[in-house]
């Protein structure tokens, strides 16, 4: 605290720091006894029907698909009624394992997948305090960051996704929709 103009007057200021690194690893798919009796008649017996039970991209969505690194860095100000924050969110690097081969009359050359490059977003907000109402502005993903665009034309659709297969959810884990800007009071008692 320090004294501005005949009156005492508090400055805070609040630093966040949060990562997260993970490495998951599916070892074994472990079917029920009562979905390998109900599907026996399947080509391929139980290896088949674990590989429809959680196959290439089911694996994915627990192996790779989320990023195995992410950070959060925050900084947030508090002066004489005024509030102001900055937030960098960072994504390390993911992978979408597809179900689908690039020909099917030729396993050999492989299948639809495909890698998005890490990226970082960045928040901001400023707010102010009138009585009991706060008033705030702000905005998620201020520069419009966007993930890697799919490489792979059969998982565009046509040029109709850009970011992500038609068929399944994969790409950025921040979404899609680019930069949110916002403003908002509240009513605090």
């Amino acid at each position: 605290a320090f004294l501005a103009a005949g009156r005492k007057v508090f400055v805070k200021g609040k630093a966040t720091v949060a990562a997260n690194f993970t490495n998951t690893t599916v070892d074994a798919v472990h079917v029920p006894q009562s979905m390998l009796e109900k599907f026996n008649a399947i080509a391929g017996g139980r290896d088949r029907v674990a590989e429809l039970f959680l196959g290439r991209y089911g694996k994915n969505r627990i192996e790779d698909l989320l990023p195995r690194q992410k950070g959060t860095l925050g900084v947030r100000w508090d002066y004489d009624g005024w509030s102001a924050g900055v937030r960098a969110n960072f994504f390390g690097p993911t992978e979408y394992h597809s179900d689908t081969l690039v020909d099917d009359m030729d396993p050999s050359k492989g299948y639809l997948d495909e890698s998005f490059d890490a990226r970082a977003t960045f928040d901001v907000d400023v707010g102010y305090r009138i009585g009991e109402l706060w008033w705030s502005v702000g905005a998620n993903n201020v520069f419009n960051t966007f993930p890697s665009e799919l490489k792979r034309p059969e998982n565009r659709n046509s040029d109709s996704f850009l970011y992500s297969p038609a068929s399944v959810p994969a790409g950025a884990p921040y979404g899609i929709n680019g930069a949110f800007f916002y403003a908002r009071v509240e009513f605090k008692h």
